[in-house]
C-alpha cells in the first residue's frame, strides 16, 4: 500500500476493528522492513504505521514533536473511527484537543 491516506481510508472503508487495525499496520511494517530497496516515502509511511501501532496499544499520544500534523489528523481520523465503533472511549479524543 505504501500511502499512509491510503492505509487510514482501507481500514474504515472495510470497517476494521482494533485489534485487525494493528495487525494489518504490523504486517504493512514487515513487509517494508523486507524490501531491500525502499522508497524515501516509505519511511514518513513507516513511522506513521509505528506511532499508529503505539498509539493504538498503549492509548498514550506521542509528543508532537515527533508527529506532523498530517500525521496527527490521520491518528485522529483512526481514532474517531473506533471512539464511533464503541471500541474506545470517548475522552481519548482529548489527547487531541476535541471532546
Amino acid at each position: 500500500m505504501s500511502d499512509k491516506n491510503a492505509f487510514v481510508e482501507s481500514v474504515i472503508r472495510r470497517k476494521l476493528g482494533l485489534q485487525a487495525i494493528v495487525s494489518e499496520a504490523r504486517a504493512e511494517i514487515r513487509q517494508m522492513e523486507s524490501r531491500p530497496i525502499r522508497p524515501v516515502e516509505s519511511s514518513d509511511y513507516a513511522r506513521f504505521l509505528r506511532i499508529l501501532v503505539f498509539f493504538l496499544i498503549s492509548e498514550v499520544k506521542v509528543s508532537p514533536a515527533y508527529l506532523s500534523d498530517d500525521n496527527s489528523r490521520l491518528l485522529f481520523r483512526v481514532t474517531k473511527y473506533l471512539v464511533d465503533r464503541g471500541t474506545l472511549k470517548p475522552d481519548i479524543l482529548e489527547l487531541f484537543g476535541a471532546g
